[in-house]
C-alpha cells in the first residue's frame, strides 16, 4: 500500500492546511476560481480513491443501490443512493458509498442498528487505515462490538487481533470487512487490526475499546 510520489503530491495538495485561493480583494471572476478550483481537488481525491478501490472502477448496479433509509439514517445527500456500492450482501449488509470528497461504508450491524462512518483523510485511505468502530447499548441489555474497515486493493491477509491473543482471518469483500462479537465475550474483543501493505510490510492498527465517542445510543433499525 506504499503510494508513489504522485499520491504523496496529491496527499499534499489535498491534506495541507493552507487555503487554495488566496485572500484579498475578490475580482469578478474570484467565484468562478474557487469554484473551479474545488471542482479539481475533488477530481483529485476522487481519481486516488477509485485507482485504489476496485470496487469504485466497477459500475453502479440496481442492486447496489443504497436504501432510501439507511441514507437518511447517516444524513447522506440523495445522489449517494446511485453512486453507491454494496460490499455487504447478506444478512448485515454494509455499502461504500463516495460523497463528494469523502468515502463512507455505511450499513446494519447484528443487532439491527445502523453503524459505519465516513473518511476525508486521503492518507488513510491510501493507506488503509480507515476502520470505523462501534460499541452499542442493547434495548433487552445485551451489548455488541463491532469493527469494519474499507482495504485498498493490495492489501492482503487482513486479521483482526483478539484479546486472548488469537487472530481472526478476515474477509474482505469489495474492499470491505467486518468483524462483530458480544460485548460479554470479552476474550473475543478487538485489539487491533494487521494487515499486509502492498509492499509485503505488515501493518498493525489499534482499535480502542473505551473511548467514550464510541459509547453510543443505537439508532432505530431503518425500515
Amino acid at each position: 500500500m506504499r503510494p508513489s510520489g504522485a499520491f504523496w503530491v496529491i496527499a499534499t495538495l489535498m491534506l495541507g492546511a493552507g487555503p487554495l485561493i488566496g485572500c484579498g480583494d475578490a475580482g469578478p471572476g474570484a467565484t468562478t476560481t474557487a469554484t473551479t478550483a474545488k471542482a479539481a481537488v475533488h477530481r483529485s481525491f476522487e481519481s486516488v480513491v477509485r485507482d485504489r478501490y476496485g470496487v469504485l472502477r466497477a459500475a453502479p448496479t440496481a442492486a447496489d443501490r443504497l436504501p432510501a433509509p439507511v441514507a437518511r439514517l447517516f444524513g447522506l445527500p440523495k445522489s449517494a443512493r446511485t453512486e453507491s456500492r454494496l460490499a455487504w450482501g447478506k444478512a448485515h449488509p454494509l455499502w461504500i458509498v463516495p460523497v463528494a470528497d469523502k468515502l463512507c461504508l455505511v450499513g446494519i450491524a447484528a443487532d439491527g442498528a445502523g453503524e459505519g462512518g465516513c473518511s476525508t483523510d486521503l492518507q488513510e485511505l491510501v493507506w488503509g487505515r480507515a476502520r470505523f468502530a462501534r460499541d452499542c447499548a442493547l434495548v433487552r441489555g445485551k451489548r455488541w462490538f463491532s469493527v469494519s474497515g474499507l482495504t485498498p486493493d493490495n492489501a492482503s491477509e487482513v486479521e483482526v487481533g483478539l484479546r486472548d491473543g488469537t487472530r481472526v482471518p478476515m474477509n474482505v469483500t469489495r474492499n470491505a470487512y467486518r468483524y462483530e462479537v458480544p460485548r460479554d465475550q470479552l476474550e473475543r474483543l478487538p485489539t487491533r487490526v494487521v494487515w499486509r501493505a502492498g509492499d509485503g510490510k505488515i501493518h498493525s492498527q489499534a482499535v480502542p475499546l473505551n473511548l467514550p465517542s464510541m459509547r453510543i445510543p443505537c439508532p432505530v433499525r431503518p425500515s
